[in-house]
């Protein structure tokens, strides 16, 4: 979908109204690094849906965060060595089944 806005409006300030604007019941909503905003992501989830943004190191915190997160898996709370995103329904097949992780704001 596309939004005509004032040739002088940013597009982070545009972004809030287009979402608002759309069903996005089922969607995941992504965005580059500039809309990694606090504000747009607790719009996303507040509607019910979810988001994917590149983080970049121009927000520092976030970025280290994330880093820790996906590079010291560890660190993560409810961490576990072995992956709870996949069952083995049979063992005597190889075939995994995947069920969905928790989504945790």
């Amino acid at each position: 979908m596309q939004m005509v806005v004032d040739r002088k409006a940013i597009e982070i300030v545009v972004a809030p109204q287009l979402l608002d604007a759309v069903d996005l019941t089922g969607k995941v909503v992504t965005g580059d690094a500039m809309h990694a905003q606090v504000d747009l992501a607790k719009q996303i989830v507040g509607s019910g849906d979810d988001y994917l943004f590149t983080v970049k190191q121009n927000q520092p915190h976030a970025y280290e965060v994330l880093d820790r997160l996906l590079t010291q898996p560890e660190t993560r709370p409810d961490f576990s060595p072995v992956a709870k995103d996949f069952q083995q329904n049979d063992p005597a097949s190889a075939a995994l089944t995947w069920r969905p992780a928790p989504i945790r704001s």
